[in-house]
């Protein structure tokens, strides 16, 4: 049988993630909108306007109420700097080339530490297609070009730093995460645990040295960034505080992500399998997987664990951890696997090799899954119909989105107007805790019960507004009471919004 020659083996990891990219770009291909209509569209809205040469002085220019409205900032500073060639391109094509640029950046990262812990190249190969290709939920976050996979990327490169015992990469890294984004918390939770592994082996120099490279790097970062302060309060009041507030209703990042941990479950139970087996049989000691970083990676998959029982966001971070965990284990010893396969299963499967057809055959299910999922609903993330039904408003209206939702599209379409809500609905309730309850009354099951007017009149006196906009999916109920208050006047309304001119008279009546 023809075998691949021999210098071209250790090519073969480098190899599969190109094809893992050219997978996810024969997805994209066919796809005539946006893959998501959330945060990602708003990061690459603001590159448009950043690649315009406009000034940008945080997202306080682009709210009329809620937490960024007091607090003006940019928690993602250098992401939106990193983005802004994309801005010279239409939404929906820059959007597809920055998921391969965020799959890229995460399969290299990816690649340094696999090829750091010396495993076969096959084996290699095998755990970048279980990365891309192995969790659907995975991958489609990864398909929804959210920048928070740079954060990823560099939480790998800042394990590798440990794993090698390198502690000066620390400044830099740190450096950077901090200016991505408030996603730093997670680079900087590595760094404690990092240092606390280090003093459990008694490299107490190498402690203190990741701990003050850390913190110089946090420091650095701080000063480049304008607005700070601000930065420092966002931190301190929402990003740190939010997560933890079980009475605020927060937006499905911040929700359980209980319901997607099958794949995660299988991945831990294949790690403790394998480290139960390497200990029964005497092939590995506690203090060897101390010092080769087992413990670590393992303390961190823990934390992250747990915290996905909480915020479904821990998907993105524990996934590629989880297999950098198996892959140390399997560094122990390479041949596990094949042992165990060859004890498990009858001579027959193996001579077929049934297990790979196995493999490939989740993998191709997960990439028609992906596939279907994307192309059965791309009609309905169409922005031309966010930007028709606008068509009437002028500029720097004041638009009261009354679902949180609806800013990165509305944003994309229309970065000339003011928006009264954005990002998370939590931060509506930090402001004003009593504006949450006005802006729930659309979701109301006994809209008759409901004084419409009175109603508008004390939104529109705790935010003026020119333009009262919702989605219009299954509220054919409210929308008619809402056709019914004077002053409001129906704009434009189709499949997915419907917007309303609200009264000069009552619009002024507060100022």
């Amino acid at each position: 049988m023809n075998t691949l020659p021999r210098r071209l083996i250790p090519y073969i990891p480098v190899c599969t993630v190109c094809t893992c990219l050219f997978v996810f770009a024969l997805i994209l291909s066919p796809l005539q909108n946006p893959t998501s209509l959330g945060d990602g569209i708003r990061h690459l809205a603001l590159a448009q306007i950043l690649h315009q040469g406009k000034q940008f002085g945080g997202w306080g220019d682009f709210v009329t109420s809620g937490y960024f409205s007091l607090h003006s900032s940019d928690p993602w500073y250098l992401t939106h700097l990193l983005i802004t060639p994309l801005g010279a391109l239409d939404t929906v094509l820059a959007q597809k080339i920055f998921i391969l640029i965020l799959g890229f950046a995460v399969g290299a990262s990816f690649l340094l530490i696999l090829s750091s812990l010396k495993i076969p190249s096959r084996m290699q190969s095998v755990c970048v297609l279980v990365l891309f290709l192995g969790n659907v939920q995975w991958m489609l976050r990864l398909l929804l070009g959210r920048p928070v996979f740079m954060m990823v990327s560099l939480l790998l490169l800042l394990l590798l730093s440990f794993l090698q015992r390198k502690t000066w990469p620390l400044l830099p890294l740190m450096t950077i995460a901090t200016l991505l984004s408030h996603l730093f918390v997670f680079p900087l939770f590595l760094c404690l645990l990092g240092s606390l592994w280090f003093v459990l082996q008694r490299e107490y120099r190498k402690a203190s040295c990741s701990m003050v490279y850390a913190a110089l790097g946090v420091s650095v970062a701080f000063l480049l960034i304008p607005q700070n302060l601000n930065y420092v309060h966002y931190i301190a009041e929402v990003f740190l505080k939010v997560p933890f507030n079980v009475q605020l209703f927060t937006g499905t990042e911040m929700q359980s992500g209980i319901h997607r941990m099958a794949p995660i479950v299988v991945l831990l139970g294949a790690c403790t399998l394998f480290l139960r087996i390497l200990r029964m049989q005497g092939r590995t000691t506690k203090e060897e997987m101390m010092a080769r970083g087992i413990v670590l990676t393992g303390t961190l998959v823990g934390f992250m664990t747990v915290g996905m029982l909480v915020w479904v966001r821990m998907l993105d971070f524990l996934w590629p951890l989880l297999l950098v965990l198996l892959a140390q284990i399997l560094s122990l010893c390479p041949s596990l696997p094949t042992e165990l396969a060859r004890y498990l299963l009858p001579k027959r499967v193996l001579k077929k090799r049934l297990a790979w057809a196995v493999l490939l055959l989740i993998i191709f299910v997960n990439i028609a899954k992906t596939e279907f999922t994307f192309l059965s609903t791309d009609a309905d993330r169409n922005l031309g119909q966010f930007a028709d039904a606008f068509k009437e408003v002028p500029p720097q209206s004041r638009v009261l989105n009354l679902d949180w939702d609806l800013f990165p599209a509305l944003f994309t379409v229309r970065p000339d107007l003011l928006y009264t809500r954005g990002m998370d609905p939590s931060y509506d309730y930090l402001v004003s805790p009593h504006s949450i309850d006005l802006y729930s009354v659309i979701r109301t099951q006994t809209p008759d019960a409901v004084d419409w007017d009175n109603w508008l009149r004390e939104l529109t006196q705790y935010v003026p507004s020119d333009v009262l906009v919702l989605w219009s999916a299954n509220r054919s109920a409210v929308l008619n009471h809402l056709r019914t208050i004077p002053n409001l006047t129906l704009l434009r309304r189709n499949e997915r919004i419907a917007v309303f001119k609200i009264a000069t008279s009552l619009t002024h009546e507060k100022e």
